[in-house]
């Protein structure tokens, strides 16, 4: 086990509270509104695809934590892989 600080995975939490995760999780999620046909789309508000698409990831910079950034990624790629199809 690698560590720097003698917790376990020091090394995966210090990757993890790096500004360049949380910029790759905006930047991911912005793709996947601004494509907009996503098993996702069903879910996001036309508000939140209006503002990504003219603001880019920095839409996503207020208002949506690492947390929350990252379940709606792992949900993405849930409904992906078993071909979901969302209908409400």
């Amino acid at each position: 086990m690698k560590s720097f600080d003698g917790r376990e995975k020091s090394l995966l939490r210090a990757a993890m509270n790096a500004e360049a995760y949380n910029r790759t999780l905006r930047e991911r999620l912005a793709e996947l509104v601004r494509a907009g046909s996503g098993p996702l789309d069903p879910f996001l508000s036309p508000e939140l695809g209006a503002r990504v698409r003219r603001e880019g990831a920095a839409a996503l910079e207020q208002g949506m934590s690492r947390a929350a950034l990252e379940t709606t990624l792992q949900l993405d790629a849930w409904l992906r892989t078993y071909d979901v199809d969302v209908v409400l």
